[in-house]
């Protein structure tokens, strides 16, 4: 049987998602910034 590990963000993560959206970032690209620098590879 296969294993996944499933991330997802947490509080820490969410307060910085809404610093980016106040700096202009949209919300979808400051989650997939936050994702990308937490894992060390993934698959699109």
């Amino acid at each position: 049987m296969k294993q996944k590990n499933i991330h997802s963000l947490d509080e820490a993560d969410d307060k910085t998602v809404q610093l980016f959206s106040k700096l202009g970032i949209s919300k979808n690209l400051a989650k997939t910034l936050i994702y990308l620098s937490q894992v060390d590879e993934c698959k699109s």
